[in-house]
């Protein structure tokens, strides 16, 4: 982005992913509740859903805009971990080694724990203040590094500017 800041541009850039990933958060639980979903606290299933979501859009934010299609590489790479490693899928217990060690890193982890408390009471409220912070920590972690990144591309000059705009003038020679 020429000719402003690289806090303007980061700021322009979370205000509609964070827009977009709040909108999605409020949507997908009102639906799983209209469908029938009985949840024992509504008012925190809501807030892990709206935390989940903005960890995960600061997190892909963060790799896509810093790392460009190689960050989008990472960001589907960290997902599959998760649907493993995050004990949604099938317990822990059961998994093998490598899923129990990338367990506690994983933000989908927090999210399925705190998800699994406001829908049923069994985890103590604990669980879910614990989930909220952790996540809570990513999107903090993600951002700060996300306006890193951007500052470090306004420096460079690379500002909003894709790795693509270079490959596509790379196969225009190529013609």
């Amino acid at each position: 982005m020429t000719g402003q800041s690289s806090t303007a541009w980061f700021l322009s850039k979370i205000t509609v992913g964070a827009l977009v990933a709040v909108g999605m958060a409020i949507i997908e639980p009102a639906l799983m509740m209209v469908a029938g979903l009985n949840v024992d606290h509504p008012a925190q299933f809501f807030l892990m859903a709206i935390t989940f979501s903005l960890a995960s859009m600061s997190i892909i934010m963060f790799l896509s805009m810093t790392f460009d299609n190689p960050g989008r590489f990472l960001a589907m790479v960290l997902l599959m971990l998760q649907l493993g490693g995050s004990g949604g899928t099938f317990p822990m217990e059961i998994t093998n080694h490598f899923y129990n060690v990338i367990h506690p890193f994983l933000p989908m982890t927090y999210s399925i724990l705190g998800l699994r408390e406001a829908i049923t009471s069994g985890l103590g409220t604990g669980q879910i203040v614990q989930s909220f912070f952790v996540l809570l920590a990513f999107i903090v972690v993600a951002l700060l590094l996300l306006w890193l990144g951007m500052n470090h591309l306004q420096k460079i000059g690379n500002g909003g500017r894709s790795q693509l705009d270079d490959n596509q003038k790379l196969q225009d020679v190529e013609k």
